[in-house]
């Protein structure tokens, strides 16, 4: 394997290193990096934690708002000129199906009443399968002490399986598990599929649509 400068750079095979959210010994978080102080002062940026957002309010087919749910656990609703779905690979397709979008014969099955229909949403579910093994590092090859933030490099390989893409396999080498002075003794090795053929669902549960989906 060859040593590639860029992880982006280029698919082929190759080992490289892999870039890290961190800031001298912080890692950094999506507010960290995106709510600065100056963002936050913003007049039209209103944060609400401890609030979940309970369906998308429509006029006609039109997104408006969203039906929210309160930390106290109040309702209310929000209105808006533009709706952004941004709940993840789970919970998106789980809000647009409690708001009447998806699979026709579910949604009626969970109560709900059907604004789209659409079979395809919450299917073609993927995900990598990623499994770390703990290595005990040998002394006079440990990460410096004084560098608290772990390093970790990548290696993209193709497995040559028939009807395998290329670059289906990927192993990450970590060289320290915990910020402490002792962190950099055990590292890991995590070796993962990053290709699967396999494919998954998302769909509400229709005894408990507001719950968690399946």
């Amino acid at each position: 394997l060859r040593l590639l400068p860029d992880a982006n750079s280029t698919d082929v095979d190759g080992i490289y290193a892999i870039p890290t959210a961190v800031e001298a010994n912080t890692r950094v978080s999506a507010p960290r990096a995106y709510l600065t102080e100056a963002v936050r002062r913003r007049p039209n940026l209103n944060l609400i934690t401890g609030t979940e957002a309970t369906a998308i309010l429509f006029e006609g087919r039109k997104a408006v708002g969203a039906a929210i749910r309160r930390a106290d656990g109040n309702s209310d609703t929000l209105r808006a000129n533009t709706v952004v779905v941004s709940a993840g690979a789970i919970h998106s397709p789980a809000l647009l199906m409690r708001s009447g979008i998806g699979p026709a014969d579910a949604l009626k099955a969970a109560g709900i009443a059907v604004l789209h229909g659409q079979n395809r949403l919450g299917s073609n579910l993927q995900n990598h399968l990623f499994l770390h093994l703990g290595a005990v590092i040998r002394p006079g090859m440990r990460q410096s002490p004084a560098l608290r933030i772990y390093a970790i490099g990548g290696a993209r390989l193709s497995s040559g399986q028939k009807g395998a893409p290329a670059g289906d396999l990927f192993v990450s080498f970590i060289a320290r598990t915990s910020g402490y002075a002792n962190g950099n003794r055990l590292g890991m090795v995590g070796p993962s599929l990053y290709a699967p053929h396999s494919r998954g669902s998302v769909r509400l549960d229709p005894k408990n649509p507001m719950g968690e989906p399946l």
